[in-house]
C-alpha cells in the first residue's frame, strides 16, 4: 500500500460530512465544534456569494437556530410594533425597551436544503409579562431538540413542547421571571438562559431578583421531576451536563453570580459549589474529557476557573489561591462577559465583547496569545464555533470572522453578513446556519453533498508520495498540536505541514506486515495530547499509544504502548476485526467505539469509555445486535424518526427511544447486503427524503 499524499485537499481525505444534528445552543454539549463541515473559504451574505439560501424570519431574536436532520428549528417575538429593534454596540447602558406592545412568540421549522419555511407555530400571544434590555429581545432563549421533542423557552411567557410536525405536546408557566441588575433591582434585561435536554428531563435555569431555581421537567408531559432553589442574582447562562467520563457520574453545572454548582442532573441534589465569581455571569459551562470551564467578564474580577470534574463540597479557593482540590488553575480579569469559550484541539479560546481573543492550553492554562481583532467596532454577543481548524466568530459588526485554530494567532478571513449579529451560528453537514437581525443565512455546500462540493469545485490537486509499506490503515490529526494535521500510517507518524516521517511504534508482526486495519487519533488518557487507537485483524485487541507530548513527540522518541484493554475485552472480534470505528451514539461529547467483525454471526458490539480499577482507561461492551453485524456498516436515519441508525452486512439496527444503551436494538433485515464496503454511507441521493 502507497501513502499518497493530495497537496490541496482542505481537510481529511476519509472524513465525511459533519454530524447533520446540532440540538440545543452551541450543539451537542455546547462544545461548539463541527469538523468534517468543510465550509466555504470566503463567502459574502450581503451579496449573496457562498449563499445557499436567505430566509426572512419576523420579529426579533437573538436566539440561536438548532438543527435535526433536515429541519431547522428558530424562535421569534414578533412585536406590533413595526419599528421595533434592538440597540447592538459596546455601552454600558442598563435601560430597559419601551416595547410593551402586544407581542406573538413563535416556533419556526425551516428545511434545511431549501430555507422554506415547513411550519410555524404561536406559542404564546399578549403583553409581555417582564422588560428586556434594549441590546436583547423577547427571544433570546436557544430552543433543543433530541428528535423527538422540540422545546422552547420564552421566559415569563412559558415553555413549550412540540413533535417536530409542529404538535404541541405541552406546555408549562414558570411565573413572571425578574432578571436585571444585581445592584439596581429596578432595572429589567430580561432572561437569556435556554433550555437543555438529558436523557428524558428538560433542564431550564430560572435565576432571579428573588426566588431562583433549577427545575428538571419530563420531557414527554412537562411534568416537574425535580426542583432545586437557590440562593442567587440573576444570571443568563445556559446550564452544561457534564455526562461523566471514566466511571464517575455525570454533573449539571450552572453558572451564576454567587456561585458556581455541581449537581446530580438525576435528583437535582447539589454536589459542590465554587464561589468568587463575578455579579453578572452569561457564558455558558464547556467541557472537554474530565475538564470543566466556566467563566463570566464582569469586572473587577471577572474570573475563569478550569475544575477537575468529581468535586464534591464547597470548593471555593482561599483568598489569593489561584489552584488547589479540583480547581487546576484560574486566571483573574480574564474571563468573557457575554460569549460563551471554546474549547478546541487542547486549546480554550475566551472572546471578550470588545473583540479581544485569548488562546490557552487547557490543561496548564498557560497563555498562547491574546489579540485584539482589528476593525472591531461594536463587539462580539455571539459565542465563538469551531470546524476543520477555524474558528467562527460572528460579530455586531455584521461579520463572521474566521481565525486559524492553534497556538499563534493567524486571521484567515472576514465574511461580511451585511446586518448585526448576535446570535451565536449553528453547523450542520456542510452548511452554516447564521442568523442575522432579520434574516437566516445557510452558508457552504449543499446538505448532504461530498464535503467540499461548492467551495472546492475548483480546486486542483498535485500528487505527492510520501511512502510505501504493506500498512492497511492511515489516519490523521493534530499530534503535536501546532495547528497542523499530520498524518499517521504504520510505524510512523509524518510531521505536518511537511510530512517528515517519525517513527513512534514499533512492528510487532513478522515481514513489515502490521496488524493495524484501524487507526484512530484520540485523547484516551484526558492529558489534552492526541493519542493513537489500534486495532486490526489477526491482532488481539485494541492497543493505544500515549502521545508523551511535545518534545518527545518531535524527537521521534517511541510513544508508550499501553494494554489497558486486555485482549479479553475484545474476544468476540479477536483474529477477524476488519474494522472499527469511534462514533458518538449518545451525544455527549465521548465517543464509542464501533467494532465491525468479519465473522458475521458475532455479535455487534459497541465499546464505551471508561476506567478500570486501577484508574487507567479501559473500555465497557455493550451488545447492540446479539443477532450480529458482519464487514460492513454505516450510521444514518433510516426510516426517518430523526434517530440515527445502524446499518450492517446483515440488515440495519433501529436506535430505541431513549437512552441508546438502555436495550439491544432492533435488527430489520431486509437490508442485508453481500460483504458491503467498510465503512458504507447512507444518503439521500434522490433528494426524496428517504435514504
Amino acid at each position: 500500500m502507497a501513502l499518497t499524499l493530495l497537496i490541496g485537499l482542505p481537510a481529511l481525505l476519509l472524513a465525511s460530512s459533519a454530524p447533520p444534528h446540532w440540538p440545543q445552543f452551541r450543539g451537542a454539549g455546547a462544545s461548539g465544534i463541527a469538523d468534517g463541515a468543510n465550509l466555504p473559504e470566503a463567502w459574502s451574505g450581503a451579496d449573496g456569494k457562498g449563499v445557499l439560501w436567505k430566509a426572512r424570519i419576523p420579529g426579533l431574536a437573538h436566539s440561536s437556530p438548532v438543527v435535526w436532520g433536515d429541519q431547522v428549528f428558530v424562535t421569534t417575538a414578533i412585536s406590533s410594533r413595526a419599528d421595533a429593534s434592538f440597540k447592538p454596540g459596546l455601552y454600558g447602558e442598563g435601560t430597559a425597551s419601551e416595547d410593551r406592545t402586544v407581542h406573538r412568540w413563535q416556533v419556526l421549522s425551516l428545511d434545511k436544503r431549501t430555507g422554506k419555511v415547513r411550519w410555524e407555530r404561536t406559542a404564546y400571544e399578549g403583553e409581555p409579562r417582564e422588560k428586556r434590555h434594549i441590546k436583547a429581545t423577547y427571544a433570546n432563549a436557544t430552543p433543543a431538540t433530541d428528535g423527538r421533542y422540540l422545546v422552547a423557552f420564552f421566559g415569563s411567557q412559558g415553555i413549550y413542547a412540540y413533535d417536530l410536525q409542529g404538535g404541541l405536546k405541552w406546555k408549562r408557566d414558570l411565573g413572571r421571571l425578574d432578571a436585571g441588575a444585581y445592584d439596581a433591582p429596578t432595572y429589567e434585561w430580561g432572561t437569556a438562559s435556554s433550555p437543555i435536554l438529558y436523557k428524558d428531563l428538560v433542564i431550564v435555569q430560572c435565576d432571579q431578583q428573588k426566588g431562583s431555581f433549577v427545575m428538571a421537567l419530563r420531557l414527554r408531559d412537562g411534568e416537574t421531576v425535580w426542583k432545586a432553589p437557590r440562593e442567587e442574582m440573576p444570571s443568563w447562562a445556559t446550564p452544561t451536563v457534564y455526562p461523566g467520563s471514566g466511571g464517575s457520574p455525570a454533573e449539571l453545572v450552572t453558572n451564576a453570580p454567587n456561585f458556581i454548582r455541581g449537581y446530580d442532573p438525576a435528583t437535582g441534589k447539589e454536589l459542590w459549589r465554587l464561589g468568587r465569581s463575578s455579579p453578572i455571569t452569561a457564558p455558558t459551562p464547556v467541557f472537554d474529557k474530565d475538564v470543566i470551564v466556566v467563566m463570566s467578564g464582569r469586572r473587577p474580577n471577572a474570573p475563569i476557573f478550569v475544575l477537575k470534574a468529581g468535586a464534591r463540597g464547597d470548593i471555593t479557593l482561599p483568598e489569593g489561591a489561584t489552584a488547589g482540590g479540583p480547581v487546576l488553575w484560574t486566571r483573574e480579569r480574564a474571563g468573557s462577559y457575554m460569549p460563551t469559550p471554546l474549547i478546541y484541539r487542547g486549546y480554550l479560546y475566551v472572546l471578550k465583547n470588545q473583540g479581544i481573543l485569548s488562546c490557552y492550553d487547557l490543561r496548564s492554562g498557560e497563555q498562547k496569545y491574546e489579540q485584539r481583532i482589528p476593525e472591531v467596532n461594536s463587539g462580539f454577543s455571539a459565542s465563538p464555533v469551531a470546524a476543520d481548524g477555524k474558528l467562527y466568530l460572528a460579530s455586531e459588526d455584521g461579520e463572521i470572522v474566521v481565525v486559524t485554530a492553534g497556538p499563534q494567532f493567524a486571521l484567515a478571513g472576514r465574511n461580511p453578513m451585511g446586518q448585526p449579529l448576535l446570535a451565536t451560528p449553528a453547523i450542520s453537514e456542510n452548511v452554516l446556519l447564521v442568523r442575522g437581525e432579520r434574516d437566516l443565512f445557510a452558508i457552504g455546500a449543499s446538505p448532504g453533498a461530498p464535503p467540499g462540493a461548492q467551495a472546492n469545485r475548483s480546486l486542483r490537486f498535485t500528487k505527492r508520495q510520501l511512502f510505501v509499506n504493506p500498512y492497511e490503515s492511515c489516519t490523521v490529526g493534530d499530534l503535536n498540536r501546532d495547528g497542523h494535521l499530520d498524518i499517521v500510517y504504520g510505524v510512523y507518524w509524518f510531521a505536518g505541514p511537511d510530512f517528515v516521517p517519525r517513527t513512534f511504534r514499533p512492528n510487532h508482526a513478522a515481514q513489515e506486515y502490521l496488524h493495524a486495519n484501524s487507526d484512530h487519533v484520540y485523547d484516551v488518557d484526558g492529558d489534552g495530547w492526541p493519542d493513537v487507537i489500534a486495532g486490526g485483524w489477526g491482532d488481539d485487541g485494541v492497543r493505544w499509544y500515549k502521545n508523551p507530548g511535545n518534545s518527545a513527540a518531535e524527537h521521534g522518541t517511541p510513544w508508550e504502548m499501553h494494554r489497558p484493554w486486555e485482549a479479553r475485552l475484545l474476544t468476540r472480534t479477536r483474529g477477524h476485526m476488519e474494522m472499527f470505528a469511534l462514533h458518538d451514539y449518545d451525544g455527549d461529547g465521548v465517543p464509542e467505539l464501533h467494532s465491525a467483525c468479519y465473522r458475521k454471526n458475532e455479535p455487534l458490539e459497541v465499546w464505551r469509555f471508561t476506567k478500570g480499577p486501577d484508574g487507567a482507561p479501559a473500555l465497557m461492551p455493550f451488545v447492540l445486535g446479539a443477532e450480529g453485524g458482519g464487514h460492513g456498516f454505516a450510521f444514518g436515519d433510516v426510516n426517518g424518526d430523526g434517530r440515527e441508525d445502524v446499518l450492517t452486512e446483515i440488515g440495519w439496527y433501529e436506535r430505541p427511544t431513549g437512552d441508546p444503551f438502555g436495550r439491544p436494538w432492533k435488527l430489520h433485515p431486509e437490508t442485508a447486503l453481500p460483504h458491503p464496503s467498510c465503512p458504507f454511507v447512507v444518503k439521500d441521493l434522490v433528494r426524496d427524503v428517504r435514504r
